[in-house]
């Protein structure tokens, strides 16, 4: 092993993954048995609430959704989690 540092250039063309949160629900199995199209899953977050931003399942940043000059949803980010937060 070698005490030689990697650029953080070189670590640019790295994928991450990155999913948004809008919230959760507790539901039954016979729920869940029961779903079909049509049915209506309520989450635990009102619809203007923040999303969770996670990248590579660590939360580092909340946001507003909005949609993007395209017309596709995009996340507007409003706070980063402190760093020690992000890689605890």
């Amino acid at each position: 092993m070698t005490d030689e540092r990697i650029s953080l250039d070189a670590l640019g063309p790295v994928a991450l993954d990155v999913r948004v949160i809008l919230g959760s629900a507790s539901v039954r199995v016979a729920d869940v048995l029961a779903f079909a199209p049509g049915v209506v899953v309520p989450l635990d977050a009102a619809p203007d609430a923040p999303v969770a931003l996670l990248v590579n399942g660590v939360a580092i940043a909340e946001g507003d959704l909005v949609v993007a000059d395209d017309g596709s949803l995009a996340v507007e980010i409003a706070t980063i989690a402190a760093r020690q937060d992000r890689f605890a």
